[in-house]
């Protein structure tokens, strides 16, 4: 193999990949269960409540000290 001859094989990851260890759970995945979320948007109002799992990786993951 010539020495400037590109390799695109060592930049793509292997086929065996494994889910992440910290990863969302299955049964979290789909965000606040529908009681808990009803309740919460009774209390607080719909635009204050974060169910979708999307908001919640969000807010979980960030270490602000604003928060």
């Amino acid at each position: 193999m010539p020495l400037l001859e590109p390799e695109p094989e060592a930049l793509r990851p292997g086929t065996a990949r494994e889910p992440a260890p910290d990863r969302v759970t299955d049964r979290s995945a789909t965000g606040t269960p529908e009681p808990l979320r009803a309740e919460l948007t009774a209390l607080l109002g719909a635009d204050k409540v974060l169910w979708k799992i999307s908001d919640l990786v969000r807010y979980a993951s960030d270490a602000s000290p604003y928060r």
